[in-house]
């Protein structure tokens, strides 16, 4: 059967060697590639190699041309059985292999991490299901006498997130019954439009000292009752989940933390509403917003907190955005950095 081996060609070789499982050790490939992968690791390798497009592949540590090579092999021959068949492909040796090979694992190992942090960010877990299925989000900012919202929806693939919403409602809070507190709360509930994910921030746990004074500590309590009315009330909306993002995550994000105090966010806002804040030119273009003039007139014709509250709102939302929905690398990395 084959006693003119000499004479097949090249591809013919890695089809007899690659793809037919021999029954004797002198019919296998002659190339072997030593290594101490276990065996979950071989197939997990493979998999990637056998299933990835070449826009995926290029992500690794391997030259174009070479992931070239291994795009052309599959579509001639099918999947890639052992890693030993690598070897068969023009300009692939074995520290090439090895080091390809490490960071397929290592990536595998990142992406790991990255979820378990992703996991971390937001209030309940969001499970790769429903971040699928949510297609917008509207954030809910509590100020000191206001509520903010911002909603976005995601578009196609390829264009920026549009914000369809961007209001203020400020309230009087002073000397106010619980119950006009309550009456306040559903006005608001009323203006807040529908969408797959409302996105609060979680509250800081800090308990108060010496120097707060009662007018702060008072202030403290009517958030803390406000953001409770406000979740519980949300929660009851068909279709929609409520979810809390971690503190001060979307200021760490937008680069408005300064240890651990809050600064002014308009220039940044500006900067997003004109899609001049520097951003990788991977990053996916839905990481980007566009806003409307009608609803831009809105957010400019306040000032003062009552602008601040509003610009957090949208950090907010485009923060859960591009963390859990979108999972943008660049600002995975941003927030996940060592302080």
């Amino acid at each position: 059967m084959l006693q003119n081996w000499q004479n097949l060609t090249r591809s013919q070789l890695q089809m007899l060697f690659c793809r037919i499982k021999p029954t004797s050790s002198r019919y296998l490939c002659d190339f072997s590639f030593k290594h101490s992968f276990t065996n979950d690791e071989v197939r997990k390798i493979l998999n990637t190699v056998n299933s990835s497009s070449l826009e995926e592949l290029s992500r690794f540590s391997i030259a174009k041309s070479r992931v070239e090579k291994i795009i052309g092999w599959r579509s001639e021959n099918g999947k890639f059985r052992e890693l030993d068949c690598l070897l068969e492909l023009d300009d692939f040796g074995g520290k090439i292999l090895q080091k390809f090979c490490q960071s397929i694992l290592k990536e595998d190992k990142k992406d790991q991490i990255s979820k378990q942090k992703i996991t971390r960010m937001v209030v309940p877990k969001l499970s790769e299901e429903a971040r699928e299925n949510i297609e917008s989000c509207c954030s809910v900012q509590i100020g000191v006498d206001s509520v903010s919202w911002c909603r976005m929806t995601l578009q196609d693939e390829k264009s920026p997130t549009l914000v369809t919403h961007w209001h203020q409602r400020k309230f009087n809070t002073k000397n106010c019954h619980v119950l006009d507190l309550v009456e306040m709360i559903l006005e608001v509930n009323e203006m807040i439009p529908d969408c797959d994910a409302f996105v609060l921030e979680s509250p800081v746990n800090r308990p108060p000292s010496l120097s707060t004074s009662k007018t702060q500590i008072t202030v403290n309590i009517e958030q803390s009752q406000i953001l409770a009315m406000i979740t519980l009330i949300l929660s009851q909306r068909e279709n929609s989940g409520v979810f809390f993002l971690r503190s001060y995550l979307a200021a760490r994000l937008f680069g408005t933390l300064v240890g651990s105090e809050r600064v002014s966010s308009g220039s940044t806002v500006t900067h997003l509403l004109e899609n001049t804040l520097p951003q990788s030119t991977s990053e996916d273009p839905r990481g980007r917003i566009i806003c409307p003039e009608d609803v831009l007139t809105r957010y400019r014709s306040v000032d003062g907190s009552d602008r601040e509250f509003m610009a957090r709102s949208l950090m907010l939302s485009l923060g859960f955005l591009k963390l859990c929905l979108i999972q943008c690398p660049a600002s995975l990395a941003a927030v996940n950095k060592p302080k």
